[in-house]
């Protein structure tokens, strides 16, 4: 078949360049939009409240007094805290869960460079007087309903079948999660469960500019079929959204650089003589993308050797082709090449064919991008947050392109098929939307259920500006209820979280010290870890190993602690708690303890336990403890 790159300036318009239908089929299409839109808009609301479901959920059956938010993937309480820090003054570079030390600026972090979305948010909270919790609560349905439009905008631009477009992008949506390996098909087959839910909309990565990839790929196409100052207005535009993506999110960015350099090789190869025209569409990106570039290099220059060291970087060149997301596109390609080879109504070099190809292959590129440069960095984040969701999109260009092979009537999507897909894929949506509010059900009812415990530590905080070293720490042997909250609704710092390794603050053997105070708190022994690390017990070997030690998503090829690494840790927490001193205790001073009914049942030998206080009533005075709710709050002051 004869690659040819078509001359699309001789077209009467792009649409009948791109598709080849007739101007008069153009403008009875013309007609229809203004109906597709109001479908579009109809669809979004759905896709904002399959979104809000488990939010829903939580207030139906607790009512919405406490204001708790429903978080169904991990890492959304550590990204709480960085925003709730900025409402609270804080500047850029400052940790969202450890107090700062005096005098010191803490270095770049993972928070501090990816800032838009961060900064944006945190802006409209103080604009509204909105808790961080409130305006996460609502960016939720907000980025469904954009993102929905953002697909519906660009499939329309694409392949001109609006109805196709809505139930395209509704589809992409609610099908991403199962694309990328995870949902509620992990549920059926007893498989391990990763984010669960939509991953999309975690919240602000890569939620808040989930929508900027999409509407990146359109103004880039839209470059590429246009020609003069429309393809440098376009091309300027998807510069400007590329910035934005370096600043809000790795995974995004680089997935939309990878896409940009396949879709100009395949759309060159066509026809190699188009290189200039080729070179004057992407010098805007070029020139800002680089600009952009060069300064998020300098701000990554100055990250900490901490955050470094826990983003599991993994030096490999081997393959990784049996992701989920790269079977999907796989798929779309067979389907595609099928299509122009038998049905021979298309040709290789045309754009449509092009684009479908070059969004085909993308899971591959970011997978496999190690065989070269012999690096890989988690790259279940692809899997999860952006792969998974562009395999579905060529692959519903591939049913586009299959459709135009068909008769007449069938090249584009049959309006009287329009509502049965779309309810089937609400019907999916929403079973996704019942699993995860199932699944996450427990943990949305423990924070929940914090909330007037924060409210109460917001009193104790006495309105002062808790930015530097005086936010004071708070204590609980429960990580998962109050820990990990504690930060995201209060000023206060915490002495351990989930998330603390991930925090810029404290250097490796800082944290480790940290994690052994909090045990020794906590009337951890010995033999009790030791026991924990050996069953692979997830807090005590991602705070001590490190998470790609704990979960193997986070490497391609993951090591497990060994026997010798455990009893080394054991030995040294040995260590600590027979050389600890009032000196030590000291240099993390506890301003808050609070305690629930239950302690972790995965500290205790015997099931849950009421908290034991000796070790901390060695070094510290509390009061008598407020009682609020199932938790106990105290006061704490060192002897």
């Amino acid at each position: 078949m004869q690659l040819s790159n078509p001359d699309i300036s001789s077209a009467p318009s792009v649409t009948a360049a791109v598709t080849g239908i007739k101007v008069e089929e153009q403008k009875a299409l013309i007609k229809t939009m203004g109906a597709s839109w109001s479908r579009a808009l109809v669809a979004g609301i759905i896709m904002a409240l399959l979104a809000l479901w488990p939010q829903l959920t939580l207030w139906i059956s607790e009512g919405s007094h406490n204001g708790g938010m429903a978080s169904n993937t991990y890492d959304e309480d550590v990204y709480l805290a960085y925003v709730n820090g900025l409402t609270y003054g804080r500047p850029r570079r400052s940790d969202p869960l450890v107090e700062n030390q005096a005098g010191k600026q803490p270095p770049e972090s993972l928070f501090s460079i990816q800032y838009v979305p961060p900064y944006l948010l945190s802006l409209l909270a103080r604009i509204t007087g909105l808790t961080a919790s409130a305006i996460f609560i609502l960016l939720t349905p907000l980025i469904a309903f954009l993102s929905l439009l953002a697909l519906f905008r660009l499939i329309t631009a694409l392949t001109q079948d609006t109805l196709l477009a809505v139930c395209g992008a509704f589809f992409i949506l609610c099908f991403g999660t199962i694309a990328g390996g995870d949902g509620v098909a992990c549920s059926f087959l007893h498989l391990d469960r990763v984010a669960g839910f939509f991953p999309f909309l975690r919240r602000y990565e890569p939620g808040f500019s989930f929508p900027l990839f999409f509407v990146f790929v359109l103004l880039i196409w839209r470059s590429f079929m246009q020609q003069g100052r429309r393809s440098l207005i376009a091309s300027t535009g998807a510069a400007l959204v590329f910035a934005l993506l370096v600043f809000s999110y790795f995974y995004l960015w680089t997935a939309a650089l990878a896409w940009v350099v396949c879709f100009t090789l395949l759309w060159l190869a066509t026809d190699i003589s188009k290189w200039k025209q080729v070179l004057y569409r992407l010098t805007p990106l070029a020139v800002i993308g680089t600009l952009t570039l060069t300064v998020y290099a300098w701000l990554l220059n100055q990250i900490s050797e901490t955050t470094s060291s826990v983003t599991a970087l993994e030096h490999t060149n081997l393959p990784d082709l049996m992701r989920w997301p790269e079977i999907t596109g796989a798929i779309a390609l067979l389907l595609l090449m099928i299509v122009v080879r038998h049905k021979k109504i298309a040709q290789w070099s045309e754009p449509i064919i092009l684009m479908t190809c070059s969004l085909g292959l993308l899971p591959f590129l970011v997978f496999n991008q190690q065989i070269i440069t012999g690096r890989s960095l988690q790259p279940f984040h692809y899997q999860e947050f952006i792969g998974n969701y562009v395999a579905l999109l060529a692959l519903v260009l591939s049913v586009a392109v299959f459709l135009r092979s068909g008769p007449k009537e069938w090249r584009f999507f049959p309006q009287r098929f329009f509502w049965p897909v779309m309810a089937v894929i609400c019907i999916w949506g929403l079973l996704e939307a019942t699993d995860a509010a199932r699944f996450h059900y427990q943990g949305n009812l423990r924070r929940n259920s914090f909330i007037p415990v924060a409210e109460r530590l917001n009193q104790l905080a006495g309105g002062r500006e808790y930015s530097g070293s005086n936010r004071g720490i708070v204590f609980s042997p429960d990580i998962f209820s109050v820990s990990n909250n504690v930060a995201a609704y209060t000023p206060q710092a915490v002495l351990w979280a989930t998330s603390l390794p991930a925090c810029p603050t404290l250097t490796a053997s800082e944290q480790e010290k940290r994690f052994f105070l909090y045990l020794y708190y906590s009337a951890v022994t010995p033999e009790i870890l030791e026991c924990r690390l050996r069953e692979r017990e997830f807090t005590a070997t991602s705070s001590l190993f490190g998470f790609e030690k704990a979960l193997s998503l986070f490497t391609i090829n993951q090591i497990p602690p060994t026997a010798k690494e455990i009893q080394n840790k054991v030995s040294q927490y040995r260590n600590y708690i027979s050389a600890f001193s009032r000196d030590r205790a000291a240099c993390t001073a506890l301003s808050c303890v609070v305690t629930t009914d239950d302690s972790e049942p995965h500290w205790s030998n015997t099931g849950r336990q009421q908290m034991d206080f000796t070790n901390l009533d060695r070094w510290y005075v509390r009061d008598a403890g407020e009682r609020i709710g199932t938790f106990t709050l105290y006061r704490v002051s060192l002897r």
